[in-house]
């Protein structure tokens, strides 16, 4: 009798450690494909970050141009003025 009752403890253990060893391989599978989620997220913010840093160079640029033009439309104009 007692043995029966120690084979059946051990088996209920074993499928028990079973059972909890295939959730943490699940869970382990799902960590993996998050940290390559991130890994992509995180790539795609330094190419965005990339983007908004040529923009803003782009930006800087325009901005010169507009006040050379500016400046020289300024001149064109008190030039036809004192004519």
């Amino acid at each position: 009798m007692e043995e029966v009752t120690l084979k059946t403890i051990l088996q209920a253990l074993k499928e028990h450690s079973e059972h909890i060893d295939s959730r943490f391989d699940r869970l382990e599978t799902r960590m993996d494909d998050l940290e390559s989620r991130m890994g992509n997220l995180e790539s795609r913010m330094d190419s965005l970050e990339s983007r908004m840093d040529n923009l803003e160079s782009r930006m800087n640029g325009l901005e010169k141009e507009m006040y050379f033009l500016r400046t020289d439309m300024e001149k064109c104009f008190s030039q036809q003025e004192e004519k």
